[in-house]
């Protein structure tokens, strides 16, 4: 909500983020960047979250295969539909600059993918190289992690240092939600 206030409230500096509903394409914009943005928060990432919860155990293979099936069957054909309708850019509706979706989900593609570089002890490599295989998801992930504005005050190994450090405390806390 804060993010999507910022933009609304100026819209002379964002208009990149979240295009004006001018013309039906703009409109058509808008619509599969929140019909994305629902789709990952609400059918993809407590998959994600619930691979953490058993990262570095031995049921992390299955749940890292539930998160690529999410992502897989949820949200790649949805992403397929919303890249590339008229510009020649990565990301939604072909822009060349990240939308407000790409910007609402870019520390969490980031983390799936920096966390699956980890020895297997957050995620398994497997989930990397499955996500990387899929046609639209592995081609707009690369372009969304190499974007300077997600990775400029990111330290990869510090992070998955960080992450299997507080991953015992994680399974206690939320040892229900698996």
């Amino acid at each position: 909500m804060v993010v999507q206030y910022l933009v609304d409230a100026f819209p002379n500096l964002s208009g990149h983020v979240l295009p004006a509903a001018k013309d039906p394409k703009s409109a058509y914009d808008r619509y599969m960047i929140n019909l994305l943005t629902d789709v990952w928060f609400n059918k993809v990432n407590s998959f994600w979250f619930k691979a953490l919860l058993v990262a570095g155990t031995d049921e992390a293979t299955g749940k890292a295969d539930e998160l690529f099936d999410a992502i897989k069957t949820q949200f790649e054909p949805k992403l397929v539909d919303a890249l590339g309708k008229t510009g020649s850019g990565p990301f939604i509706g072909g822009a060349e600059r990240m939308t407000l979706f790409e910007i609402l989900v870019a520390p969490f593609i980031l983390r799936i993918h920096d966390f699956s570089d980890s020895n297997d002890q957050v995620h398994p490599s497997s989930l990397a190289t499955k996500l990387d295989s899929l046609p639209a998801y592995g081609q707009w992930s690369k372009a969304v992690v190499a974007q300077e504005s997600v990775t400029y005050i990111w330290n990869k190994e510090k992070m998955i240092e960080t992450m299997v450090r507080r991953l015992p405390e994680m399974r206690k806390k939320y040892s229900g939600a698996r």
